[in-house]
């Protein structure tokens, strides 16, 4: 139910997109800010309130996708060195205070507040292992 609520509301939202927004990208955090928090209490349960957690799982979507398509060699952003409450009141916090951003312009800000870790193990040689395993087997 609550995902039907999202898509109808984010169907709604969308379709009124001024054209700096839609020429961006798209997803809800292609939105302006003020567009965006409009409506959102500041003490807003983020699991109760589908825009919200919208939001928060946008943003959790591209640091992933960042994270995915960093070069090799280059730290990743953990977003596991802020909690979801803590995500949250970034992105939120950002949109508040500047409201003539894009929202894609929190996570960004978001995503300098996160803790780095070391870059993705190189790609492991399977066939050295599957030779020790045949050895085993023999």
């Amino acid at each position: 139910m609550v995902a039907l609520s999202v898509m109808a509301m984010l169907a709604t939202s969308s379709a009124g997109h001024s054209q700096e927004e839609s020429t961006w990208g798209s997803g809800v955090m292609a939105s302006k800010c003020s567009r965006l928090v409009e409506g959102i209490p500041d003490n807003v349960s983020v699991g109760r309130h589908p825009l919200a957690f919208a939001m928060l799982s946008w943003t959790e979507g591209y640091i992933t996708g960042a994270n995915m398509n960093l070069p090799k060699g280059v730290a990743r952003f953990d977003l596991n060195s802020l909690t979801p409450i803590e995500l949250w009141a970034s992105i939120y916090g950002f949109c508040k205070r500047n409201p003539d951003q894009l929202g894609v312009a929190a996570v960004i800000d978001t995503m300098s507040k996160l803790s780095r870790i070391g870059p993705e193990p190189e790609v492991q040689d399977w066939s050295e292992i599957e030779k020790e395993f045949k050895k085993l087997g023999e």
